[in-house]
């Protein structure tokens, strides 16, 4: 076994990860938008929108590794999500109107920890090829 090189799971088909690449630009882009206002300030309604997106994140990232959700890829896909939303966080810090927030961050990590949680139960929920009768 080779050492050198990239993942089998992105050595097979990487067009698999394109969807989890594509949301992690949809994330992006929606950080990086100046001055933003997308209705009333409702209490709690921003948080809810870190969770999603990286819950949906994570759910994708995971997907991407074939189903194959150990509990040792959900926790490469969660220290994926945690990086990914501070560094998100640090970069809205040098957007107007924007801010890093902690509050985001912890959003993003329960939102990514459930995504991932539901993709790992949707994984094991779905029989094998091989329990399947011939």
């Amino acid at each position: 076994m080779s050492l050198v090189g990239p993942p089998v799971a992105l050595r097979e088909r990487p067009s698999r990860f394109w969807p989890a690449l594509l949301w992690a630009a949809l994330i992006l882009v929606g950080t990086s938008w100046p001055n933003i206002s997308v209705g009333p300030d409702i209490g709690g309604l921003d948080k809810v929108v870190h969770f999603s997106m990286y819950g949906g994140f994570a759910y994708l990232l995971l997907r991407a590794s074939r189903y194959r959700a150990s509990w040792g890829r959900v926790a490469i896909v969660l220290g994926c999500v945690a990086v990914f939303g501070f560094l998100d966080e640090l970069h809205q810090a040098y957007i107007p109107g924007r801010s890093a927030s902690l509050a985001d961050w912890i959003a993003d990590l329960f939102g990514g920890a459930t995504g991932a949680l539901a993709s790992r139960v949707r994984a094991h929920s779905r029989p094998s090829l091989s329990s399947l009768p011939s």
